[in-house]
């Protein structure tokens, strides 16, 4: 049985070694953001080559993996399933280059053991830092 952590690496490692066209459609969306989640301090890191988009959240003792795609001043992703432990998608606009809102657009366990920690339609903000 592969753990969690294993799980986490692999899809890290796939993720790095992913091919992107080399020009970006839309780089404002790229950097380090602080999100402004309730009692869950955290911070994500947003690439975006093309119209293709990888995200990694990350907050104390853990990571998450989203792969997604840029139209427009849209930035659409889901969570890597197998590695999230539940079947996310996220939708994430810029209200300025410092601020970007994030939407739960939908969020359903994928078995018994997971549970979404924000429901479907709850939104929250997240500073750039850099």
């Amino acid at each position: 049985m592969i753990t969690i952590a294993l799980k986490r690496f692999i899809a890290l490692i796939f993720m790095l070694h992913l091919s992107f066209p080399v020009s970006a459609q839309n780089s404002s969306f790229e950097g380090i953001y602080n999100l402004l989640v309730p009692d869950q301090p955290a911070y994500a890191t947003v690439q975006v080559k093309g119209t293709e988009a990888i995200i990694i959240l990350m907050w104390e003792g853990g990571w998450e993996p989203y792969i997604g795609s840029v139209e427009g001043n849209l930035l659409t992703a889901s969570g890597v399933t197998a590695i999230v432990g539940v079947d996310i998608k996220i939708s994430i606009s810029l209200s300025n280059s410092t601020v970007a809102n994030i939407r739960i657009d939908s969020c359903n366990p994928v078995n018994d053991e997971t549970a979404c920690t924000y429901s479907t339609g709850s939104t929250f903000q997240a500073l750039k830092v850099f």
